[in-house]
């Protein structure tokens, strides 16, 4: 059921998104510790990335946000790309279970990281960027949903007591 490439689509597109927010993760991160490097998309008078990097509340834990979200899509692409190349059908569902709940803690991290840009009166263009990936992958996550649903004929509460049982076994 799931080796044709209609179902597939949504983690190749989830893939593509972790990609492009892993490299603005890892560029946010370089350009934090090497500030001479420049941030690319971010000059003008509106865009602000580099005081925002820097700020009181670019850190937890005195390691930079940038790293947790590169740690987040490196996470995210792993796991989706073995999901991929190991090809068995039960493996989409746990993928689904294990990234899901990421996706949607992000999703309110990135409301926080917003409420703070806002209070801040900073605009930084990656930070919002990501928070779009984010909304993106979390979108893609609930199709991703739908498939699975579809393709094993069970409920949400049913796919985690799936993937529960495939542990099991």
């Amino acid at each position: 059921v799931w080796g044709n490439m209609k179902q597939k689509i949504f983690l190749y597109l989830i893939v593509a998104l972790a990609i492009v927010g892993a490299a603005i993760s890892i560029h946010l991160t370089v350009n934090l510790y090497q500030p001479e490097s420049g941030l690319i998309f971010c000059k003008g008078d509106n865009a602000d990335c580099e005081s925002v990097i820097h700020s009181e509340y670019s850190s937890v834990a005195g390691i930079p946000l940038s790293s947790y979200a590169t740690l987040f899509y490196a996470f995210m692409l792993f796991t989706f790309l073995v999901t991929a190349y190991a090809d068995g059908k039960y493996y989409y569902v746990c993928a689904w279970v294990v990234i899901f709940p990421l996706s949607v803690i992000s999703l309110i991290a990135d409301g926080i990281l917003a409420g703070i840009l806002i209070r801040l009166g900073k605009f930084c263009v990656l930070c919002v960027t990501t928070y779009l990936i984010n909304i993106l992958i979390f979108a893609l996550l609930l199709f991703y949903l739908q498939a699975i649903q579809k393709a094993f004929s069970v409920n949400l509460r049913e796919i985690f007591l799936l993937a529960l049982k495939i542990e099991e076994n």
